[in-house]
C-alpha cells in the first residue's frame, strides 16, 4: 500500500503546483496562490517513508495518456479534479494506515472544493457582453459569427442549437471551442451539460424547464460555470440558493428569437430586483436602440442576441455597444461576495 500512497502524495504535490502556478502568475491571485503553496508545503511533509515503495519502472499506468488541454478552464478543472481525487484516495487508505490522518486528507479536499468553486467567477469577473448564437437567426454560419464577435470584442458567447441533431452540434460546439479559446472569450452551450464536457466549453446556460442545476453541478464538477435563467423575482430568489454562477433576468424586451410567449418584464420590471447573491445579466429583446436605459439603471452585464447575429455591421455594433458600456458612468449591480454556504453545497453534493 505504500506505492498507493506515494503515488497519490506525488500526484497531489504535482497538481498543486500546477494550481500554483496559474493563480501565481496567470490570474495574479495572490492570495489562493499563497493558500496553495502552503498546502503544497504541508503535503511535501508527509509520506518520506512511503518514497521508498516507489518503483516507477514497473507502474502499468506510466504511458496512460492525461488527455489535451484546450483551454484555462479545462486545466484548472483536471488539476483542481486531480488533487481532489488523491486526497480522497489517501483518505480512504489512511482509514487503515494511520489513525487520525485520513481527517488531514479530507480537509484538504475540501479546502480545494472551496478554492475551485472561488476560481469560476474569475471567467466572468469584468465580463459583461455576452452572445447568444442560434444558427437559425443568425446571418452567417456560427464559425463566421463567433469569429468576427470575438475580434470584435465580445466576452461571452453561448451556443443554442435547439433544431440540429446532436452530432451537428457538437461539431459546431468544437469548432466554436477553438474560437473562443484563442481569443479568451468564455465559451457555454446551452441546456447540455454532456455537450458542454464533450466540447470543453467553459459551462453551460440552463433554463428553467432543463436540467436541475444541480445534477448538471453533478455532471460538470465545481470548474465550469453555470448559467441559469429567471423570468419573476421568485425564480431569482431560488436561483440565489442554487450553484449557479450567474443569473440571466428576463425577456426585458420582447424577443424574436423565443419561440413560445413570456411574460415581458419591462423596464418598471426592474424596480422589484435587488442586488443578488451572483452576477445578475439581462436578457432579451436587446438592441442598440433600447439598451442604453438598462446603463442608466445600473445594469452593464447585457446578453444580446440577433440584433447582432443579423446585423450586417455586428463588428461594429459590438465595439460601439462595448466603448459606451465602458464609459458609463454608473456602477454595475454585481454580484456580493461568494457565501460561505459553497461548502455545504460541496457536502450535499457529495452525498
Amino acid at each position: 500500500m505504500d506505492r498507493i500512497i506515494d503515488a497519490n502524495l506525488n500526484r497531489l504535490r504535482e497538481g498543486l503546483r500546477v494550481l500554483e502556478e496559474y493563480f501565481r502568475f496567470a490570474s495574479g491571485d495572490k492570495t489562493t496562490a499563497d493558500r496553495l503553496y502552503r498546502l503544497r508545503h504541508a503535503v511535501g511533509e508527509t509520506g518520506s517513508t512511503a518514497v521508498a515503495a516507489r518503483d516507477a519502472s514497473r507502474d502499468p499506468g506510466k504511458h496512460r495518456n492525461s488527455g489535451s488541454r484546450d483551454s484555462l478552464t479545462q486545466l484548472l478543472s483536471a488539476n483542481f479534479r486531480r488533487c481532489q481525487e488523491a486526497c480522497r484516495v489517501l483518505e480512504e487508505y489512511d482509514r487503515i494506515l494511520v489513525n487520525g490522518r485520513s481527517r488531514r486528507w479530507q480537509s484538504i479536499r475540501f479546502k480545494l472544493y472551496e478554492m475551485e468553486s472561488g476560481s469560476r467567477p474569475a471567467l466572468l469577473a469584468d465580463k459583461g457582453l455576452y452572445l447568444i448564437i442560434t444558427p437559425k437567426y443568425c446571418r452567417e454560419s456560427p464559425e463566421s459569427i463567433a469569429l468576427a464577435a470575438c475580434r470584435a470584442g465580445i466576452e461571452i458567447i453561448q451556443y443554442r442549437d435547439p433544431h440540429r441533431t446532436d452530432r451537428e452540434i457538437v461539431r459546431t460546439a468544437h469548432e466554436l471551442r477553438k474560437i473562443t479559446a484563442d481569443h479568451r472569450v468564455t465559451f457555454l452551450i446551452n441546456n447540455r451539460p454532456d455537450i458542454a464536457l464533450i466540447s470543453g466549453a467553459d459551462g453551460v446556460h440552463l433554463g428553467q424547464d432543463d436540467t436541475p442545476v444541480e445534477e448538471a453541478r453533478r455532471i460538470l464538477g465545481f470548474g465550469r460555470i453555470i448559467g441559469l435563467s429567471c423570468h419573476t423575482p421568485e425564480q431569482l430568489k431560488t436561483g440565489q440558493q442554487s450553484s449557479a454562477d450567474y443569473l440571466a433576468y428576463g425577456p426585458i424586451f420582447s424577443c424574436v428569437s423565443k419561440e413560445r410567449e413570456e411574460i415581458i418584464i419591462g423596464l418598471e420590471g426592474l424596480s422589484s430586483v435587488s442586488e443578488t447573491a451572483q452576477p445578475l445579466f439581462l436578457v432579451g429583446g436587446l438592441n442598440q436602440r433600447n439598451y442604453a436605459p438598462l446603463l442608466k439603471k445600473g445594469y452593464k452585464r447585457l446578453v444580446f442576441m440577433t440584433a447582432l447575429t443579423m446585423s450586417k455591421t455586428m463588428a461594429a455594433d459590438i465595439r460601439r455597444i462595448k466603448r459606451i458600456v465602458g464609459a458609463n458612468k454608473y456602477s454595475p449591480l454585481h454580484a456580493i461576495s461568494p457565501s460561505k454556504s459553497s461548502t455545504r453545497r460541496h457536502h450535499a453534493l457529495e452525498s
